[in-house]
């Protein structure tokens, strides 16, 4: 299975020698190298919800709590889940990176999903592409 990275799902016209580039730029998904394979893709090609300034519903987004309801909603998003599968797949670069009790042991890491996500549900379970999983728990600050 040929697996494609979000510009050649979208077909954008923003990835380098892309048609769209004296309009639009260069897409940050595109030159991202520090994520080169996570999602099986080519530098942030197949993670691009999780990287700031992507072209999403004809806009620039600066980061993912812009424009995170329309991401997981779209059909990069949910090929990409569907093609990695659930042990593989990583939401979030921060998880691609680190073990789930690294984040929660770690003080120095503060990442607050309900300012990001308001309608996050109360709880919600993340498995990295090691299949580790970390349960996350809203609190009522």
């Amino acid at each position: 299975m040929i697996k494609l990275n979000c510009w050649e799902i979208k077909k954008c016209g923003r990835e380098p020698n892309g048609k769209h580039i004296p309009d639009l730029g260069v897409c940050p998904v595109a030159t991202d190298i520090s994520s080169n394979g996570i999602n099986s893709g080519k530098n942030a090609g197949r993670i691009c919800w999780d990287v700031p300034h992507t072209l999403c519903e004809g806009k620039i987004h600066d980061d993912f709590s812009q424009k995170a309801f329309s991401c997981v909603s779209c059909e990069v998003f949910s090929r990409v889940r569907a093609e990695e599968g659930a042990l593989n797949f990583s939401l979030l670069k921060i998880f691609h990176y680190s073990q789930p009790a690294e984040l929660i042991n770690n003080s120095d890491v503060h990442f607050d999903l309900r300012a990001q996500l308001p309608h996050l549900p109360q709880e919600i379970i993340i498995t990295d592409s090691t299949g580790e999983s970390g349960k996350y728990r809203r609190t009522g600050r």
